[in-house]
């Protein structure tokens, strides 16, 4: 356990939702319509991982609307790592 963990410090949503795992992996192995595939359902009922990989799978494909549509709708809910995204695209 890192020394973050033990003071605490949230973990992002991908990192421990078994929900969406194999979208994460779809994703880093270039299978963009597989992770699309996995995180869309999930995304549609709120969960946070999901939304942020979406983002992540539209920004991959250059669909700049989607991906800060996503990205930000991950954000609301508390995912870091998708609020960081989102700045990076609006800069």
């Amino acid at each position: 356990m890192t020394e973050l963990e033990t003071r605490g410090a949230p973990q992002s949503a991908f990192d421990t939702d078994p929900e969406v795992a194999a979208g994460f992996t779809a994703f880093e192995a270039g299978e963009l319509d597989e992770a699309e595939a996995v995180f869309t359902p999930a995304a549609n009922t709120g969960n946070r991982a999901a939304m942020f990989g979406l983002g992540l799978v539209h920004q991959a494909r250059d669909d700049f609307d989607s991906s800060v549509r996503w990205y930000a709708a991950a954000a609301e809910l508390g995912e870091a790592e998708a609020a960081n995204n989102l700045g990076t695209l609006l800069a």
